[in-house]
């Protein structure tokens, strides 16, 4: 029977030691059977000197024969010794000193180490995952599960073996078929390390928010992110090695290492000093551009404020190329820019805003500003701001408040309808209507407001002065009772745990309102320093009410050109001067 194996473990078997064993075994059992006395054994061992003379021969041409034709002819060699040891009687077998029998098959023992050194018939798969070995049904006698592992050993098979297989082709008799009895065991891919994103990049976009009901708004979209200077954008999570596998030749299969993950080459950020965070070096909003994840220092919005874009709430800087279409927000921690027109929408921004197109409120559209607000006209709309307000043509019918000056200078530079609370100045070519349409500006009020609310902190103050000192008076005397009393009471100390809770709030809330007293007194010192004059270019029409302070004047004739400020109780007209810069 021919042993089938990989040229490498074909190359294993120990052909010259199969000769050996072979030649000195034969000899061995010339020699015994010559020696048995009164027994004329010469018809059995004239085939042996036979074998003998071809061994001596094969020692000599083994190196020219390929290792197929070797274990062919060993396999041959093997099988003529046991045809001729079959036919020696067994009692004579048993006395022969110098050639023990294998207690298992009866045979001599030169033999079964012969048939084992050549092993049974074993492949291994071409990637040697797997190894398959076919016993002969005349050799399974020399063969036991030990010692077929060993003999697989011998051969190169040294792992993954199936033991409960080998026993069961024992059990089973599954004899001249090859049956698998081991397998390899492949290598584990292991993970490659990835950039995590401490936002949700895959929720950016314009997808409608998601309400009760079953329900979406249309007007809230998640366009972008915000991420302050300082965060962390993205972490960097190692890789995750494989585990490496092996063949039924032990040979290590190594998997394929994983790769270390590199972060995005993204403007306005910086890796860490242990490489592994991605950092924001200014305050950013985070985008996607053609799936592409950007960071800006301000939101740039390409197109208008409508059911595409969605609400807008930012803590960067705006800028919008085009509208803000009625009904929609648009709110901002710094400033506003916005390109086109804005109707009857919400701008909310603590820093300036800018409407290059102009206001068309439409009774709807309120504008808020902790700065200045500087817009092309004003149209039907509210607008707020705690600095100056300036509207290049004409304001009409809209309800402007500005903590310092109101400025229409450009043409035709109208204040028309509507109401106008400037703090200081307001500056116009023309004011009101030859219609008489009602025209009211007030300017000046705000430090009237000011003292009030400095008036009304301070009784804050003082009711918070006056909390402090109660908690401080109940904390010393449960203090006291704690010091006179013998044993432990829970109570005193519940008590005494609330007290200091309230004395810490109290204290908190004193703090706050000092801090808004000394904001509001800096703000009235300023506004009480302010020029406060209404100033007409042109003219300002009957039916305009002025209000300078707690002084008020009704224009009954076209004034021309003019400029009025209270002097005394009384609101003066004094010929129409510009405005210097120093004012």
């Amino acid at each position: 029977m021919k042993t089938q194996v990989k040229d490498i473990q074909a190359n294993t078997i120990p052909y010259s030691e199969i000769i050996q064993v072979l030649s000195h075994g034969a000899e061995a059992l010339l020699q015994d059977l010559k020696s048995v006395p009164r027994v004329n054994l010469q018809s059995y061992y004239v085939e042996i000197e036979n074998i003998l003379q071809f061994m001596e021969t094969l020692c000599f041409i083994q190196e020219t024969m390929s290792s197929e034709k070797l274990q062919d002819t060993l396999h041959n060699t093997v099988h003529s010794i046991l045809k001729a040891v079959n036919n020696i009687p067994q009692k004579i077998l048993v006395q022969l000193p110098e050639v023990p029998l294998d207690n298992k098959s009866g045979i001599p023992n030169f033999l079964v180490q012969s048939i084992h050194l050549l092993g049974p018939s074993i492949r291994i798969g071409k990637n040697e995952m797997a190894a398959w070995v076919s016993l002969d049904a005349d050799e399974v006698v020399y063969y036991t599960p030990e010692i077929l592992i060993d003999c697989l050993r011998n051969f190169g098979v040294t792992k993954g073996f199936l033991e409960d297989r080998i026993q069961d082709l024992f059990e089973s008799k599954k004899y001249d078929e090859e049956v698998c009895i081991a397998k390899g065991i492949s290598s584990e891919m292991g993970e490659d390390g990835r950039i995590e994103y401490t936002v949700d990049i895959d929720d950016l976009g314009q997808k409608p928010k998601e309400l009760s009901s079953y329900k979406v708004s249309f007007k809230d979209i998640k366009l972008y992110e915000y991420i302050a200077q300082g965060n962390v954008i993205a972490n960097k999570i190692p890789p995750k090695p494989g585990k490496p596998g092996f063949t039924v030749t032990n040979r290590i299969i190594t998997p394929i290492e994983s790769l270390e993950a590199v972060f995005p080459d993204m403007d306005f950020t910086k890796i860490s000093d242990d490489d592994n965070h991605l950092l924001v070096t200014e305050d950013c909003c985070i985008k996607k551009l053609n799936g592409v994840l950007q960071l800006e220092p301000s939101l740039r919005i390409p197109e208008s404020i409508s059911y595409k874009t969605g609400n807008v709430s930012s803590k960067v800087a705006v800028i919008v190329d085009k509208d803000v279409l009625t009904g929609f927000e648009l709110q901002s921690e710094k400033s506003i820019q916005i390109g086109g027109i804005v109707e009857g929408a919400k701008i909310e921004a603590k820093g300036s805003i800018i409407i290059r197109g102009g206001i068309q409120g439409k009774e709807k559209a309120v504008i808020e500003s902790n700065a200045d607000i500087t817009t092309k006209f004003i149209s039907n709309a509210t607008v707020n701001s705690l600095g100056n307000t300036v509207a290049e043509s004409e304001i009409v019918n809209s309800q402007v408040w500005a903590g310092g000056q109101v400025f229409v200078t450009g043409h035709p530079g109208n204040i028309v309808g509507g109401e106008i609370n400037a703090d200081s100045d307001v500056v116009a070519n023309t004011i009101g209507s030859e219609l008489g349409i009602k025209t009211v500006i007030c300017i000046g009020g705000r430090a009237q407001d000011l003292a009030a609310m400095i008036r009304e902190t301070q009784d804050k103050i003082a009711g918070q002065e006056e909390a402090v000192d109660k908690c401080n008076q109940i904390i010393d005397m449960l203090h006291m009772r704690v010091s006179q009393s013998s044993v432990s009471n829970e109570d005193i100390k519940n008590s005494l745990q609330q007290a200091d809770i309230m004395l810490t709030t109290a204290k908190q809330n004193l703090e706050e309102l000092f801090s808004e007293s000394d904001s509001l007194q800096k703000q009235y010192e300023d506004s009480i320093q302010k020029s406060r004059t209404i100033r007409a270019q042109v003219t300002i029409h009957p039916g305009t009410v002025i209000h300078i302070q707690d002084a008020e004047l009704t224009i009954n004739d076209s004034t021309g050109p003019a400029l009025f400020l209270k002097q005394g109780n009384e609101i003066t007209k004094l010929p129409y001067q510009s405005m210097q810069k120093s004012e």
